[in-house]
């Protein structure tokens, strides 16, 4: 789910690709911590006690130095192998490998920290891959490291395969990706304003990872109670400045928790090409709810992924019933479990679809 684009919105430190990459995720960490914490760190991660999914944080180092990432987009002349995007695999590894060494070997280059190759992606040609590599460096090198990179692209090679592109960038670039995304928001009783609200900017984080268009990603929502709603469809707004105005003017529902309703309206029309749906699109859906449904919900998410609809759900709170968010993720690596509403913004952080 994570490898499409390079920093989409969902983390789960219990997942299988944390812990069979830990000096992978532990380079992922020192970025984070580097890039916000400051003091408070160490006393919050106590190597003594803290776990990251089955692993045991064995030191915290916190850095003074105001390092900062650089995002960077290499494309190169070599042909895509399938699963170059999946991080357990040989390939993958075999690269992260390479572009880590290049990297960090650059001649005359001082201040580059770590290197985190982060996703492989079929190039814009038939013959070229393109690799998003994340790099931490020392805030006073980062212009010389940004100048010397863009120097190398014009006539570097990684592994003896010329350069045809690169980028560089002090942002996070937006996720290219074609799309079709579909929010589904649970606006019953038992979510309450505040919490809803909170969803809603879990929303707009979400969606402003994505380049937003009729040739990228298209975003809609749905909200439900005991009824259910399309808020705009996927066609409706061609901008995340639209789509953030009209998220903020949703009314909250306060009402009952007809999650099956919810799913049948989101594969009936959610999708439809009345509403926006592209043919041969990638198709996604997340719904996030605090409670049970008041219908069934096993038929309609089984309808969702016969239609090539790829369901994402996230549970909040203690009244969540993790065997229902199984029937309607199909599959753990779909399901995100918070223990409240709050945790939603640390959900908007890493890495989604």
């Amino acid at each position: 789910m994570s490898h499409l684009c390079p920093a989409l919105p969902f983390y789960d430190s219990s997942l299988p690709a944390f812990r069979q990459r830990p000096l992978e995720y532990s380079y992922v960490f020192r970025l984070v911590f580097s890039q916000y914490a400051r003091a408070g760190i160490t006393s919050a991660v106590n190597p003594a006690t803290t776990q990251l999914g089955n692993l045991t944080v064995a030191s915290v180092n916190v850095r003074d130095d105001d390092s900062l990432p650089l995002f960077v987009m290499v494309e190169v002349n070599y042909t895509y192998i399938p699963g170059m995007d999946q991080p357990n695999s040989a390939v993958f590894a075999y690269w992260t490998n390479v572009f880590e060494t290049k990297l960090t070997g650059l001649e005359n280059v001082t201040g580059i920290l770590s290197v985190i190759p982060t996703a492989f992606r079929p190039g814009n040609i038939a013959t070229s891959t393109i690799a998003d590599v994340t790099l931490v460096v020392s805030q006073t090198a980062s212009m010389f490291v940004q100048t010397a990179l863009v120097a190398g692209f014009r006539s570097g090679d990684i592994d003896g395969h010329p350069v045809i592109d690169g980028t560089v960038s002090t942002t996070v670039p937006l996720c290219p990706a074609k799309m079709e995304v579909v929010f589904v928001l649970d606006g019953s009783g038992s979510v309450g304003y505040d919490n809803f609200q909170r969803m809603k900017s879990f929303v707009k984080r979400v969606a402003g990872s994505f380049a937003i268009g009729p040739s990228a990603t298209q975003i809609s929502l749905f909200q439900y109670s005991h009824f259910v709603v399309q808020e705009f469809a996927l066609d409706t707004y061609g901008s995340i400045g639209e789509i953030n105005q009209a998220v903020d003017v949703v009314m909250y529902q306060n009402g009952g928790t007809a999650t099956g309703l919810a799913l049948y309206e989101m594969r009936q029309y959610g999708f439809s090409f009345g509403n926006g749906g592209r043919p041969g699109t990638r198709r996604v859906a997340i719904l996030l709810t605090d409670g049970m449904s008041s219908d069934s919900v096993d038929k309609h998410a089984m309808a969702a992924w016969q239609a090539g609809i790829s369901l994402y759900v996230v549970g909040i709170g203690s009244n969540v019933d993790m065997n229902e968010l199984l029937a309607i993720g199909g599959t753990p690596d779909n399901i995100f479990g918070l223990s409240n509403f709050g945790q939603l913004q640390d959900l908007g952080t890493t890495s989604l679809v």
